[in-house]
C-alpha cells in the first residue's frame, strides 16, 4: 500500500467524520479557519476595526462574543503580547499579529495552526477536543477552504 493511498484513506475518513459532526461545530470549524485567514491577511496589511475584521459575520452572535473576548487572551497565552503594552483587547490583538508578522513563515504557520484549533474550541464553546480541533481544522482548511478560495 503506497503512503498516497494511506493518505487517501485518512482523508476520506476524516471528511466521513466532518460530514457527521453538528451543524454547530461544523460552523465553529470554519470560522476558526476564516479568522484564521483573515489574521494573515491583516499582518500583511492592518484594518481599522481589527477585531470585528477578523471574525466572519456569519458566526453567530454568542460565538462572536466569545471569540472577541478569547482572541486577547489567545494571543497572550501564545506568548505573542509579551512586549505589548497592556491595553484593550483590540490593542493586544494588534500588538500580537504584530509580532506574529515579524516571525519566519513556517513559525508563523505553527502559531496560526495552533491559534486556529484554539478559536474553534472557543467557538464550539468547549465541544471540541485538541486532537479533534488539528484533525478537523487541517481537513477543512485543505478539502474545503482552500477549495472555495480557488472558486471565489
Amino acid at each position: 500500500m503506497s503512503v498516497q493511498s494511506i493518505i487517501n484513506k485518512i482523508t476520506s475518513w476524516v471528511k466521513s467524520l466532518f460530514q457527521h459532526l453538528p451543524p454547530d461545530t461544523k460552523a465553529a470549524v470554519s470560522t476558526a479557519v476564516e479568522i484564521t485567514e483573515r489574521i494573515k491577511q491583516y499582518i500583511n496589511s492592518p484594518v481599522a476595526d481589527l477585531i470585528t475584521a477578523l471574525i466572519p459575520g456569519k458566526a453567530d452572535d454568542l460565538a462572536v462574543v466569545a471569540l472577541r473576548a478569547a482572541l486577547p487572551q489567545l494571543l497572550t497565552q501564545l506568548q505573542l503580547t509579551q512586549n505589548c503594552i497592556n491595553g484593550d483587547g483590540a490593542t493586544l490583538v494588534h500588538c500580537g499579529l504584530q509580532t506574529l508578522n515579524r516571525l519566519s513563515k513556517p513559525v508563523q504557520n505553527v502559531f496560526l495552526h495552533s491559534l486556529s484549533v484554539l478559536l474553534a474550541q472557543v467557538a464550539a464553546d468547549g465541544r471540541l477536543t485538541w486532537p479533534e480541533g488539528v484533525l478537523l481544522l487541517e481537513w477543512y482548511y485543505q478539502q474545503q477552504f482552500k477549495k472555495q478560495a480557488t472558486i471565489s
